[in-house]
Order: C-alpha cells, then structure tokens, then sequence
C-alpha cells in the first residue's frame, strides 16, 4: 500500500458554500448573528425532536398497510395520507415562531401582515432579499 503526495489543485474552489467570515461573531447584521447562535446551540443541546416517531402496530402492518382489509377504520394513520414520513423531516421544517406585538418594530410594519407577527429565520436558499446589515 502507497499514499500519494498531496498535491494543489489550480483553478478549483475546494470551499464554495462557505462564507467569507469563519465565525459567527464577524456577522455584522445583529438578528442573523443571534439566529445563528441560538440554532447552533440547539442543535449541539441534543435535544429530542418535540413529535414522538408514530408506531406502527404489527396489525396495523398487515391489515392496513400490506392489504388494506380494513378501510373502514376511522383514524387515519400518517402512512395512508399524502403527509411525508414523520422521520424524513428536514431542520427547517416547522411552523414559525409568534414575534409578540411588544417586540415588533416600526420596520416590521413595512411588511405584510403576515410576515410581521413571526421572526424572521436565516436558513440558506429560503430568504428572497439580501441580508442587508443595519445602516446599509
């Protein structure tokens, strides 16, 4: 067995998705900055998710899902609507979070009605705006 020596690549960005700032306190916009901080420490909390996995019943596997003898039965399980799994949940995939009236501002005002009563997230790829820090 042999290794090869490492060599640097010419032309390629070996880092494209990350930021030009390496740490989240060189954020300049204050909300972002939090966002992040807040996200990262209840990520790394390990907490479990709120929604218990749905069991499902050794009879619930034959008689509903592998034949489906029972369609009379009144609860429907997550397995026969058009819902997703409840395990194959993505992290930004929750409702929003209430933004009470004593912590609105008068720039929330400026939006619609309903972007003002939630807090504003920073995932990637979801805000259409550029982030503009205060003062731009």
């Amino acid at each position: 067995m042999y290794l090869l020596e490492p060599k640097e690549r010419v032309g390629l960005e070996m880092r494209p998705y990350l930021s030009e700032k390496p740490y989240v306190a060189d954020i300049e916009y204050e909300e972002r900055r939090n966002w992040l901080e807040n996200q990262y420490k209840f990520i790394t909390s390990n907490r479990p998710r709120v929604q218990p996995k749905p069991e499902v019943y050794a009879w619930e596997k034959i008689f509903r899902i592998k034949y489906n003898d029972l369609p009379q039965m009144n609860k429907r399980a997550w397995f026969m609507g058009q819902q997703p799994p409840p395990d194959c949940r993505r992290y930004d995939d929750h409702p929003p979070i209430y933004k009470p009236n004593a912590l609105r501002t008068e720039e929330d005002n400026l939006y619609c009605r309903k972007i003002r009563r939630v807090f504003r997230t920073f995932y990637p790829g979801t805000n259409k705006e550029k982030i503009k820090p205060p003062g731009n």
